[in-house]
């Protein structure tokens, strides 16, 4: 298991789940949690499986997002004389001056 995965666990994961009987919800919703923390994909079958294989994309790309994103932010900010980085100060500038 990696020691920093985490997942969102999304209102539509609840809303898929929440009509089916205990025992199928009880069983996706562990399986859900399971996979998105740990990456083990569950061993399930008809409408489980069904429901499971609709969400595990989502889980995945959610996972590949922040991985992304944690790559980028630990290269730091902007490069210095970045265009972006020179309108964003001037953009706090003028708001300080305005609030002053």
């Amino acid at each position: 298991m990696e020691a920093d995965r985490k997942f969102t666990f999304l209102p539509s994961y609840y809303e898929a789940v929440k009509d089916l009987p205990e025992s199928q919800k009880n069983k996706l919703l562990a399986a859900i949690c399971e996979y998105g923390v740990t990456g083990k994909e569950p061993d399930l079958d008809g409408l489980e499986k069904a429901v499971f294989t609709l969400v595990k994309p989502i889980i995945d790309s959610d996972a590949a997002y922040r991985r992304t994103a944690q790559g980028n932010g630990s290269k730091g900010g902007a490069p210095k004389g970045n265009q972006n980085a020179a309108k964003n100060k001037r953009i706090r500038q003028i708001s300080a001056d305005l609030s002053a």
